[in-house]
């Protein structure tokens, strides 16, 4: 099987592109929208193993485009153009995890700017009682995944290691979600 080098995947894949209020404005490649800082679209999903309360998180590989080599606590990624929020959360988590016909609950959208990265996103989460070993990211996607809890990815963060920002701010609206909300 031949994989596909991700920064030719950027340069070919079209996305949405929305304005400041995230209405649809047009698509365009999301090597050019990054480059132009156009505001996007993307997913967030928090896995959640509900018997230990742990999410799902994985370290991005070193050739992604945007934080390499960083951590991120969510699975998910660019809206593409004629999909919608739900369609992609449903892409960018097989993609990442393998998983698939898991039911998805949306939390709410959020707007960031970070990083050179103007995104609406909308965060969802999901249960998956099964193990890291039971997950088959796609190798130009994930380099591992790991299980930690709210309490360890805010320790991690504090000592210096590298967590997506929209990942972090994402996990501070689940948070607050969850105080409002228990599921676990």
């Amino acid at each position: 099987m031949i994989q596909q080098d991700p920064q030719i995947k950027d340069d070919k894949e079209l996305i949405v592109i929305v304005d400041e209020n995230n209405q649809i404005i047009g698509s365009m490649n999301r090597k050019q929208a990054r480059k132009e800082n156009q505001y996007i679209r993307g997913t967030l999903i928090f896995v959640i193993q509900k018997e230990s309360n742990k999410i799902f998180c994985h370290k991005r590989t070193s050739t992604k485009s945007y934080c390499p080599s960083y951590f991120d606590v969510c699975f998910g990624g660019v809206v593409g153009v004629d999909e919608t929020y739900e369609q992609c959360a449903v892409r960018e988590l097989h993609e990442e995890s393998g998983l698939s016909n898991l039911e998805l609950h949306q939390v709410r959208d959020f707007y960031l700017d970070a990083h050179n990265l103007r995104v609406w996103g909308r965060i969802f989460y999901t249960f998956f009682d099964g193990f890291v070993a039971n997950l088959q990211p796609e190798p130009q996607e994930v380099e591992f995944i790991e299980l930690m809890s709210i309490n360890e990815i805010q320790k991690r963060v504090e000592k210096g290691e590298l967590f997506t920002p929209h990942g972090i701010e994402a996990l501070n609206i689940f948070n607050e979600f969850l105080q409002k909300n228990p599921l676990f």
